[in-house]
């Protein structure tokens, strides 16, 4: 740390936004070169729960990775990411970023952030309706459903619309 700056005076520098536990993420990732992912292999009642909180401290380390520049860094939350979610818990389940995750991905992170592609991915290969309860953001949403929709294969002579199946039904009195 060099020049006039406050912080090269003190040789520390202040993150009074960023969440300590999820610092120490970045300090165990700066000698291990890894970031451990939490698998629940004994069934507890709050596995979701648990989930959605590692997410969370993983989208926040890859917001304090984007701060430092550290792309190395945001390259190993990203891999944890997609370990976490490739991994079934002890109940059985595989989960996979919520709401909150979601959320504190745009409004953290730059349009061209590839933990947003993720996101989107995540949820148009694996997400089910209940996932799009909540208020997740506009963009999000818009970019889930393009995805779906190029993903869907419509083959209009094999399937075509038919009007029978919107038409009113009287109705029995």
């Amino acid at each position: 740390m060099s020049g006039s700056w406050k912080e090269s005076k003190k040789h520390t520098i202040d993150l009074p936004e960023d969440d300590p536990q999820v610092f120490a993420l970045y300090s165990h990732w700066l000698y291990f070169f890894k970031i451990p992912v939490l698998v629940e292999r004994v069934a507890k009642k709050k596995l979701p729960e648990n989930s959605a909180r590692e997410y969370n401290d993983l989208v926040k380390a890859y917001v304090i990775g984007d701060k430092l520049l550290n792309t190395n860094f945001q390259n190993s939350v990203i891999d944890a990411i997609v370990e976490k979610s490739t991994i079934a818990n002890a109940d059985g389940q595989r989960y996979y970023p919520g709401e909150e995750a979601v959320k504190h991905v745009y409004h953290n992170t730059t349009e061209s952030a590839a933990i947003r592609r993720l996101f989107v991915d995540m949820y148009v290969d694996t997400a089910v309706p209940n996932w799009l309860h909540g208020e997740l953001p506009k963009e999000f949403l818009y970019l889930v459903a393009e995805g779906l929709m190029k993903k869907k294969k419509r083959v209009s002579s094999c399937n075509p619309i038919k009007a029978s199946k919107y038409h009113v039904k009287p109705s029995s009195n």
